[in-house]
């Protein structure tokens, strides 16, 4: 096998090489075993300022040191003037508006002018090998009247740069010993306008070592945010070019020295920063994160190295700057919603969200990651919004990128390594090491949140602005219908040509997101399967607190600190209550559990009890169970509340009233009693008297059906004691004409029978 062609760069790795340096290959002539090289640089890498001829190894010879790691084929650095065309480096070192060519091609069309009818009428073949090489260069050298040093040195240099025209241009690259710092012996730049005037002492101040040490120290010292470098340079100098310090008023006041005894502004700008880029005055006065969140170059995208579906999730929060209204009233404004979005890092897709009122939270973030592992056919069922599974699919990412505000904690660790996945966190102030997530937010504010009544949109209230919860007419329920059909449409229905692969174009993919996310999962670019719905509810959904009782789980007002009130409109029934016997023992004695469910939706929640348990709102209110969140059952409890706490007056008044009337009766009814009882002839013992309940019973049952009076009920009763008015009394009937009764009659002739014996 050859290894060894023209043009390669061989290299010396050993001392005890045929050669030392970096060598070119001219020419390879394998039948007589001959190798052509010519040297360019020295052994420590410095240029050769005369090219000698061409030099002749063995071929074979030199491919058993490159065995032996003694040779290196080493790859060609070619300097960057010999890659450009002519255009550009006229327009590099030309002069502007100037037609003729610059000095670089001048001088390399001249020197190729020397050598051209060598190199085209000759082949390195009939040079070198057929021993043509110094007759042609002397004969070349006599019909130009040069030297034959001359002709030689273009012709070989013009083969060390590899048959490279441009290999002849003269190496002002290296002009000005390129990163060598000179040693100022006079002053640099033009003179200033002291020495245009004859005063050479004052023409300005020599830079030496030991200053520039001193300015870069300043510099990186004093350049910080908030200040400017004209400061800077006077802090530079009070620290370094002080000639003393006075006392004035009690403080030390540094006296600097004369201006042309010490650097200038000018001369601090330029030898500050030191031609380091990352050390300008404008990359220091940057704040913390500014630079690499604003300033930075941008190499890549967010998709870089993102090569399956649920490889990562960029996760963030926001608000949803629009003021929602109470459910049930439109003139109760509620406030602004917490929303956080869990993105996926390949496609794009919106995967899911949590949106309440709750404020960012290890809770509000591992719901929003519990949305987006779980189907959301019923989440999205209970808006109104029909979808299929496949609309917005189940997502468990084996990755979170989150910030490190909501996301960081321990408990959101591990309740993510439960499923199966890692926490990962941005850099702080590093918003765009997320942006797929930063700009869904902005994409939703502006196609939603800012079409909406009662919106702030993203910014404070300006002064004399009226409040724009004035203007705020949605609840929360109508929020969410809208959001998730945003949501649904991003993903089903907007077009996405830019992500697209040649894969997917071969196949006809739809350039949807949707597409592209089930096209993944067929080919293999996924990156597992999410858990089951059970597990997800066990580790990630938050934990309520409840009572469970007799009649079910009531959830606890999870405000009330260690007092226990429970909501009235959240009581819960599950099979497994009645199966395992739990709401009977319940019955003589309460017991707090911890149920798990989305305080958003709290049409159902799980109960961890030998395994996962679904558990069934069962209020009466189905409006209330299908619409209301947690923060409505709240709110509706403390109104309930404050509204009895305010009409206890009233109602204490009524009740009060009602009892006046009451015993104002009583007494009158006592008062006609014990008048009888004294008409009587002969007094009536306890037992005549309870004797024949069940006969009277039968018969004012009678009378009662043949429409007489009520026994007792005096025609002219007087009114009622105490000064109740009769409008606060029960209704009275009209007086009846009396009408005969034999029954009464009956018992009449009874009592006075029983009085004459």
């Amino acid at each position: 096998m050859n290894y060894i062609q023209a043009n390669h760069v061989l290299r010396s790795t050993s001392e005890c090489g045929p050669f030392s340096g970096t060598y070119r290959v001219v020419l390879v002539n394998q039948q007589t075993d001959r190798l052509w090289i010519i040297q360019f640089t020295y052994a420590d890498g410095g240029a050769i300022s005369h090219l000698r001829m061409p030099r002749c190894y063995s071929v074979r010879a030199i491919e058993l040191l490159i065995r032996q790691l003694s040779v290196d084929i080493v790859e060609d650095a070619a300097p960057a003037e010999w890659l450009q065309s002519d255009a550009q480096i006229q327009a590099r070192y030309g002069r502007f508006n100037d037609a003729q060519r610059c000095s670089q091609l001048r001088r390399r069309d001249v020197r190729w002018s020397v050598i051209e009818p060598i190199v085209t009428r000759h082949t390195p073949f009939e040079l070198l090998e057929c021993g043509l090489y110094q007759g042609v260069v002397g004969s070349r050298a006599a019909e130009l009247g040069v030297c034959v040093k001359k002709v030689a040195g273009i012709l070989n240099l013009y083969w060390a740069g590899g048959g490279n025209v441009n290999a002849l241009l003269p190496r002002f690259h290296n002009s000005g010993a390129r990163g060598q710092i000179r040693i100022q012996r006079k002053k640099l730049g033009r003179p200033n306008i002291a020495a245009r005037n004859s005063m050479p002492e004052l023409e300005g101040f020599l830079i030496g070592e030991e200053d520039r040490q001193r300015l870069r120290f300043g510099w990186e010292t004093f350049v910080r945010p908030g200040k400017t470098v004209g400061s800077a340079y006077r802090r530079t100098m009070e620290a370094f070019y002080r000639a003393e310090t006075a006392s004035e008023e009690g403080e030390q006041v540094p006296i600097l020295k004369p201006a042309h005894e010490r650097p200038t502004l000018r001369q601090f700008r330029y030898w500050g920063n030191g031609g380091n880029t990352r050390k300008s005055a404008t990359y220091l006065q940057l704040f913390d994160g500014d630079f690499e969140r604003n300033f930075r170059a941008l190499p890549g995208t967010a998709r870089d190295g993102i090569n399956a579906i649920g490889q990562i999730a960029y996760c963030d929060a926001t608000s949803n700057d629009v003021h929602l209204v109470s459910a049930v009233s439109r003139i109760k404004p509620v406030g602004t919603l917490s929303r956080i979005k869990i993105v996926d890092g390949l496609t794009g897709l919106w995967a899911g969200i949590y949106c309440g009122f709750d404020s960012p939270s290890t809770k509000t973030a591992l719901m929003a990651a519990a949305n987006a592992a779980m189907d959301k056919v019923d989440f999205c069922a209970r808006f109104d919004v029909e979808i299929s599974s496949d609309m917005w699919p189940a997502i468990a990412f084996a990755r979170y990128l989150g910030d490190n505000g909501e996301f960081r904690s321990e408990p959101c660790k591990q309740s993510i390594s439960g499923i199966g996945s890692t926490l990962e966190f941005a850099p702080a102030g590093r918003a765009d090491s997320k942006g797929p997530v930063e700009s869904s937010h902005r994409q939703l504010h502006s196609r939603l949140d800012h079409k909406l009544e009662g919106t702030t949109y993203g910014r404070a209230r300006r002064r004399g602005e009226d409040h724009p919860a004035l203007d705020a007419v949605l609840t929360y329920f109508e929020y969410m219908r809208h959001l998730i059909r945003r949501i649904v449409h991003y993903n089903n229905y907007e077009r996405c040509e830019h992500l697209l692969t040649t894969e997917m174009r071969r196949d006809g993919v739809t350039p949807t997101r949707i597409s592209i996310y089930w096209w993944c999962v067929e080919n293999g670019y996924i990156a597992g399967a999410p858990p089951s719905a059970d597990a997800i509810r066990a580790h990630l959904l938050p934990a309520l607190p409840a009572v469970l009782t007799g009649s079910g789980i009531y959830l606890v007002r999870p405000d009330r600190g260690r007092k226990i009130e429970l909501i009235s409109g959240a009581r819960f029934v599950g099979e497994v209550l009645l199966k395992k016997g739990l709401m009977l023992r319940a019955r003589g004695r309460h017991e707090q559990v911890e149920v798990r469910g989305d305080p958003q939706d709290l049409r159902r929640i799980w109960l961890v009890f030998e395994g996962i348990h679904e558990l069934k709102n069962v209020s009466l209110d189905s409006l209330a169970v299908r619409e209301w969140t947690l923060a409505d059952h709240l709110s509706v409890q403390d109104g309930d509340a404050l509204a009895r706490h305010l009409a206890k007056t009233e109602l204490d008044q009524d009740e009060s009233a009602l009892d006046s009337a009451l015993f104002a009766d009583i007494d009158k009814a006592k008062q006609e009693k014990r008048r009888e009882l004294d008409r009587q002839v002969e007094p009536l013992s306890k037992k005549q008297r309870t004797a024949n309940i069940r006969r009277n019973r039968d018969e004012e049952k009678e009378l009662m059906w043949r429409g007489d009076d009520k026994p007792g009920k005096s025609p002219n009763a007087e009114p009622a004691v105490g000064g109740v008015s009769e409008s606060l009394l029960p209704p009275r009937s009209s007086p009846r004409p009396k009408s005969h009764s034999p029954a009464l009659d009956l018992l009449r002739n009874f009592g006075k029978n029983r009085r004459t014996k």
